[in-house]
């Protein structure tokens, strides 16, 4: 990508979406989501917000922490993997929870492709088999 196709988007400004730091960024079709620590925010291709999506929690739909994100590219889907309770939530393109997915432990990233969810599984300490998983997006190890 050369510096003639960078294009500037400046992000919607409100109380409920304010970003200090961006810590994780997924495109969609005709949007983008955007991660800030634990606060997940989905914007507009123009910059304007949309919705928040999923809150820290224990309950349905909430997690700990969001070790990372993504977009299902087939149906807009938003997943979010949290690593501490060894799953992952699943929302609409309008933020209203789906599901959650068990996730392998210690999983702190993965890649969508193709309806399928490749982890990526820390073992600082050698306490695993291994660190990659091939999941389908219900939850069932391949």
């Amino acid at each position: 990508m050369g510096f003639g196709e960078i294009e500037y988007i400046p992000l919607e400004t409100r109380q409920n979406c304010l970003i200090k730091d961006i810590t994780n960024i997924e495109f969609g079709s005709d949007h983008f989501i955007v991660q800030h620590l634990n606060n997940i925010y989905k914007f507009n291709k123009d910059g304007t917000f949309i919705c928040s999506i999923g809150e820290v929690g224990r309950g349905p739909g909430e997690y700990l922490y969001a070790h990372d994100i993504g977009i299902n590219k087939n149906n807009n889907q938003i997943f979010i993997a949290d690593g501490w309770t060894r799953k992952m939530n699943v929302y609409d393109e309008g933020g209203t929870f789906l599901r959650s997915v068990e996730s392998p432990k210690n999983s702190t990233s993965f890649i969508l492709f193709n309806e399928l969810i490749l982890f990526y599984c820390t073992n600082y300490i050698s306490n695993i088999d291994t660190s990659f998983w091939l999941l389908s997006t219900d939850g069932v190890v391949l």
